[in-house]
């Protein structure tokens, strides 16, 4: 008779799943009985036995499969493992009336409105120092890999308490810093466009522009699709 693995304190168990959420509890089982009739709670901690209860997600729309299948086409298996650690501490964000993926506001430097950025939860920490994880762009500021911070919640503004404290710091007159941080004055100076520039034409280019085989050392491999004459261009057009 096969019964269902119920001692919760050895390494089988399943951390982070409930009984409730098997696919052997009600209705399909393994077992003799389904694991709700051998007197498992919904509860318990699920042992190394746990199959996903597939059934609880018939309901979601077809189309989000298929954007959750191409949001994770690229991740790693360590990523995807650390994302689903992060999705289950459901508890740990709501302690801080916070949820994955929500967008939240943060500031760097002194309190002015030019140093606020937006952000996006992935994660907390409650125990010891409390912690707020968030993911940023500093507003296109940021070069390659997107910023990753380490906020305390005091210092993270849904987008809701952002709007009072955008309002207060402009009546206050604190909109922009005087003294901004360092990163945000180092974007590249783009060069001026000359007014009187004009675009070249196929009649004003240098000649070397046309040969573009052309090698210093060697004489071109291969001839040129355009070649200049003295009344103008002349093209070769490939027939194959």
């Amino acid at each position: 008779m096969l019964k269902p693995d119920t001692d919760t304190t050895s390494s089988k168990v399943v951390i982070g799943f409930k009984c409730g959420e098997c696919l052997h509890f009600e209705k399909v089982s393994k077992f003799e009985k389904p694991c709700s009739q051998l007197g498992v709670t919904r509860h318990a901690n699920s042992p190394g036995c746990f199959s996903p209860n597939v059934y609880l997600l018939q309901k979601v729309s077809p189309d989000i499969f298929n954007q959750l299948g191409l949001l994770l086409r690229n991740f790693t298996s360590p990523q995807a493992r650390v994302l689903l650690a992060l999705l289950r501490s459901k508890k740990a964000f709501d302690k801080y009336n916070l949820a994955f993926g929500q967008p939240v506001f943060f500031h760097l430097g002194d309190d002015f409105l030019s140093n606020y950025f937006r952000g996006f939860v992935f994660g907390v920490v409650t125990h010891g120092e409390p912690l707020v994880y968030v993911t940023s762009d500093m507003n296109k500021r940021q070069v390659g890999t997107p910023g990753l911070l380490m906020l305390l919640p005091s210092s993270v503004y849904t987008v809701s308490a952002f709007r009072k404290k955008r309002q207060q710091l402009l009546t206050t007159g604190r909109k922009d810093d005087p003294k901004p941080l360092p990163f945000l004055t180092k974007a590249k100076a783009r060069k001026p466009v000359p007014v009187d520039y004009e675009p070249p034409t196929m009649e004003s280019v240098p000649d070397a522009w046309f040969d573009a085989y052309a090698r210093p050392d060697k004489a071109p491999t291969k001839p040129s699709r355009i070649r200049k004459t003295k009344t103008g261009q002349e093209f070769k057009i490939r027939t194959k």
